[in-house]
């Protein structure tokens, strides 16, 4: 389907600026490996959200 299309991995220096920039944010953080393993697919998670109903008009 996208035979053409090419990823431009970051080199070393990028990869560099883009982890301080992930440090000195203050809304991120790395996960533990206990939230990882708590980590459910989205699928999962979505079948137990019932959506609100609507008014009949």
């Amino acid at each position: 389907m996208f035979k053409n299309r090419k990823i431009a991995m970051p080199t070393p220096e990028e990869e560099e600026a883009i982890n301080r920039g992930i440090a000195a944010d203050p809304d991120t953080y790395e996960l533990t490996e206990e939230e990882i393993r708590q980590m459910k697919p989205f699928g999962e998670q979505a079948k137990r959200v019932e959506r609100p109903k609507l008014a009949n008009s």
